[in-house]
């Protein structure tokens, strides 16, 4: 299950550039979602892009390399999304199951954008990913999986407990590859069930 008190906890005691990074490596596992399926059908060119560029953005801010501006990626989401005060309730242009990834990947660029907010956005960003991992293993059409939600959480946890400590985003994106090839496989299964 995922400890909220835990996860506050660690959070506060990261940097605003830790969280920052925190959040980039729950986005790089779910990502791999994304890229799993390439039927035009599944997502859109702009959605696809909008998460790929969200990504590039994060992981660049993550790993000290030129990000560019996110101000042309925040207007996509708020084409996407809807803006703040006036979300779009069920977006055309992103399927259901998209949804929850594309907002999570929206806290995500906010958690760098808005570093004096950082850690409740972190927040957002590490239980919204747990929540769309945990309604893929919930899925009653599809048979009993591994316990995708629980791995997830345990991932963050370690994820931050090794920020702390100075461990590289590129050694811990390495060390949740598998993770997120698990998550793929799963949806994969998800989407030759509903979709047929």
């Amino acid at each position: 299950m995922f400890d909220r008190s835990l996860t506050q906890s660690l959070i506060d005691d990261l940097s605003p550039e830790q969280r920052g990074a925190t959040a980039a490596l729950a986005l790089t596992r779910l990502r791999a979602m994304i890229l799993a399926d390439q039927r035009d059908e599944v997502a859109s060119l702009s959605t696809r892009q909008v998460m790929e560029d969200a990504y590039n953005y994060c992981m660049a801010r993550a790993t000290d390399h030129p990000s560019g501006d996110s101000g042309v990626l925040r207007g996509r989401f708020e084409e996407l999304l809807g803006s703040d005060e006036f979300p779009i309730e069920d977006p055309e242009d992103i399927e259901p199951w998209f949804v929850e990834v594309v907002s999570t990947a929206d806290y995500a660029v906010r958690v760098w954008e808005q570093p004096e907010a950082s850690g409740d956005t972190c927040f957002n960003v590490l239980l919204s990913a747990y929540a769309v991992v945990g309604n893929l293993e919930d899925d009653p059409d599809l048979p009993s999986g591994p316990p995708l939600g629980q791995w997830e959480f345990d991932r963050q946890v370690a994820d931050m407990r090794a920020l702390s400590q100075q461990v590289s985003v590129s050694e811990l994106v390495d060390l949740g590859a598998g993770l997120a090839q698990t998550y793929a496989a799963r949806f994969m299964a998800y989407i030759a069930h509903h979709q047929g």
